[in-house]
């Protein structure tokens, strides 16, 4: 053989010695072989598994801790399998049936913060390194920057849909620290942390957390302290619920949250991003149900919100009463000068309402309104300013009692307008309202009884609109309506004439007609007219058209008092106006004679158509009645009417009016002068110691004056 060949002696001897080991060891070996092939057999059969725990962060082993083998089924639910303890040097082997041959399964471990952290789905055998704790959230108070240990903190996962869902929760160490594992963390997927502010208990959230490693998580803010105040009292307000809003980018307001003040009236707010460019403000309902606003707050700290700025003491205008649980509305009146609602409540007990108005006393401007206790209309306050104010709604009422002009009866369910007689003399309707079973209504109207002016105006009969004497003044009146009754009747028999229009004319001093109003004759051939200024010389007349399908025009006589008036026709007699003027002249003295400062006697004639109802002297604005007499009329001018009168040409006239009130004047221009010259007197029919009958004689001469001879006495 070649080795034979090639071997030395002591080669030889040593390869003798090592095949008879050889040959003694070859049982061993091939034992060994054999229960080398069995194992293999059976870790095919049952799958080991050597699990390495590892810290994720520090890549430290992690000792004595309990990791569970869970089997995956087929349902995706996990069942129990085998707990092992890792060692010293965080190792732990399992063998596990069906690992490797299609059987899933996973890991758990508490390793941090008492957190089950889970591994992947394992499905080979062999080694396998479970690192735990891939998130180390440190967790301080936002308020005072102090670790909060034993704190609870959640994990949530934003899904792709946006939705947020629950993973975890834990609590965090004496270090402040919380560990998690969180599947998909650093691979896209995007959790949170959240936990409650240690100042008031509500929740916060973490920024977005999308990888590994370490992170700081802040609970909260620095603290907001409300203290919330009387504005006028300055008394703290306990038990009253605050509500917080933050302002949007677009001016706009989102509810943040609500708390209720304690004993002391404070409450704490914990507001994220206060004092890094985020806005709020405070909202509280305190006093009638009405919202205040705090001022835009920017800045974390201490500060008093102060409600009720305003005190509103609303008293009855009728009455000077408070009104209590009285609606009240508030507007703001704008720069263009319209006016914008801003709330609506109703006053306290005491008849008091608290406002917070924003920007009021800064150059904004608002109002109140309410509605009179006495018609409802409504009344408005003078412009509002912070403190305390009173707003009296309404006046002391215009109480009016509709009646009969004649017979005093009240006249029920009527409508009465209102209208203002305004400085120009033009008028403004007002208002209106009907009258009770009493014929009663009340008004409440601004400012009568304070230099304003108003009018009542009705219809009551259907014959034309009745107005009221002006007003200036509150309290009680009557309102007196259809002063003059016209009965139409036939003059052939007495009977009532009914569905007949009849139409009142006013006769003016110029002696033009004018249309007034018309009404429809009832059953009982009776318009109530209402014929005003009759007290002044004010002339009507009634008129019927076509009483008999005749196509004639019937004029009742002139109507010049109150009272019933009966319009008599008959188809067969003419019923025409007296439009004639009467005729005037002056007798006595005569154009430009000289008369006495001391009086004259004016004399002259007057004739008529139908009849002369007065004559009327005036001088220098004095005007007085003369006599009429058979055609003749006379004036005795005295001393009081000649008072104002200068020396020299007087101008006087005389105006003769009928009875239809048609009118004709006529004047005169008379000398006064200061009259010391006596008449002068002679008597011409006898001498002196002339014999004469004892049965009688008559004396006759001559008498003259320059003003004029007023009189002549013989005795």
């Amino acid at each position: 053989m070649l080795v034979k060949q090639t071997m030395d002696e002591s080669q030889h001897h040593f390869f003798q010695y090592m095949l008879k080991q050889c040959r003694t060891l070859m049982p061993l070996l091939m034992l060994v072989l054999i229960m080398t092939s069995f194992s293999q057999q059976v870790l095919a059969q049952t799958g080991q598994l050597v699990v390495n725990l590892t810290d994720s962060l520090s890549q430290q082993a992690l000792p004595g801790l309990s990791i569970t083998a869970y089997e995956k089924l087929s349902d995706g639910t996990l069942k129990w399998r085998n707990s092992q303890t890792t060692s010293a040097q965080g190792q732990a082997t399992f063998n596990l049936e069906g690992l490797g041959s299609g059987t899933q399964y996973v890991l758990t471990v508490r390793a941090f913060n008492n957190i089950t952290s889970y591994s992947r789905v394992l499905t080979n055998t062999g080694s396998f390194a479970f690192q735990v704790g891939s998130l180390r959230a440190t967790i301080t108070s936002g308020a005072d920057n102090s670790l909060l240990k034993d704190y609870s903190v959640t994990v949530y996962e934003i899904l792709s849909d946006g939705t947020h869902k629950w993973r975890t929760s834990g609590k965090t160490d004496q270090q402040g620290i919380i560990r998690f594992d969180l599947d998909g963390l650093g691979s896209g997927r995007q959790y949170y942390l959240k936990a409650k502010s240690t100042l008031t208990g509500s929740y916060k959230n973490s920024p977005i957390i999308t990888s590994t490693g370490n992170v700081s998580f802040k609970v909260g803010n620095k603290a907001l302290t409300i203290t919330l105040r009387d504005s006028l009292s300055r008394q703290a307000l306990a038990n009253k619920k605050i509500y917080v809003q933050e302002q949007r980018a677009d001016g706009k307001w989102d509810w943040r949250g609500d708390r209720t003040t304690a004993a002391n009236g404070q409450v704490v707010f914990d507001l994220d991003g206060l004092g890094a460019g985020r806005n709020y403000r405070l909202v509280s309902k305190v006093y009638n149900e009405l919202y205040s606003y705090s001022e835009l707050i920017t800045s974390t700290g201490a500060m008093d919100f102060t409600v009720g700025v305003l005190a509103v003491t609303v008293l009855n205008g009728a009455n000077a009463q408070k009104l209590a649980n009285f609606r009240i509305t508030v507007y703001e009146r704008l720069s263009d000068g319209s006016n914008r609602w801003h709330a609506s409540a109703n006053t306290d007990a005491a008849g008091i309402i608290r406002l917070d108005l924003p920007g009021l006393g800064s150059g904004q401007t608002y109002f109140l309104r309410g509605s009179s206790v006495t018609d409802g209309s409504r009344k408005y306050s003078s412009d509002l300013t912070p403190g305390a104010v009173t707003f009296t709604v309404g006046n002391k009422p215009l109480n009016v009692k509709l009646v009969n002009a004649l017979s005093n009866q009240v006249l029920a369910d009527q409508r009465i307008d209102v209208k203002e007689i305004l400085a120009n003399g033009e008028y403004k309707w007002v208002t209106n309202q009907t009258t009770d079973a009493q014929g009663r209504v009340a008004f409440d109207l601004d400012g009568l009884g304070s230099g304003r002016v108003y009018q009542l105006r009705a219809n009551p009969y259907k014959a034309g609109y009745v107005y009221s004497a002006l007003l200036n003044s509150t309290g009680n009146i009557a309102f007196a309506v259809g002063n003059v009754p016209v009965t139409l009747v036939d003059e052939r028999n007495g009977r009532a004439l009914a569905g007949v229009k009849l139409t009142l004319i006013e006769k003016t001093s110029d002696g033009k007609l004018h249309w007034k109003s018309s009404g429809i004759t009832d059953a009982n051939g009776i318009v109530n007219f209402d014929l005003s200024g009759l007290e002044d010389g004010r002339l009507y007349t009634i008129k019927a058209d076509n009483v008999f399908d005749q196509d004639k025009r019937y004029y009742s006589s002139w109507i010049s008092k109150d009272g019933k008036a009966v319009f008599s026709v008959d188809p067969d007699k003419n019923y025409r106006l007296d439009l004639t003027v009467p005729t005037i002249s002056i007798s006595s003295p005569a154009e430009n004679s000289l008369v006495s400062d001391k009086g004259f006697l004016l004399r002259g004639r007057v004739n008529d158509n139908d009849a002369i109802d007065k004559v009327l002297v005036n001088i220098g604005g004095v005007t007085a009645p003369a006599i009429v007499s058979n055609n003749y009329w006379e004036y005795s001018v005295g001393t009081a009417m000649l008072a104002d009168q200068s020396l020299g040409d007087i101008t006087l006239s005389v105006t003769a009016y009928d009875m239809a009130q048609n009118e004709t004047q006529t004047s005169l221009v008379v000398n006064s002068i200061v009259d010391n010259a006596r008449p002068a007197l002679s008597i011409t029919s006898h001498f002196n110691d002339d014999k004469v009958s004892v049965k009688g004689f008559l004396v006759s001469g001559d008498v003259s004056d320059n003003t004029g001879v007023r009189k002549l006495t013989a005795s």
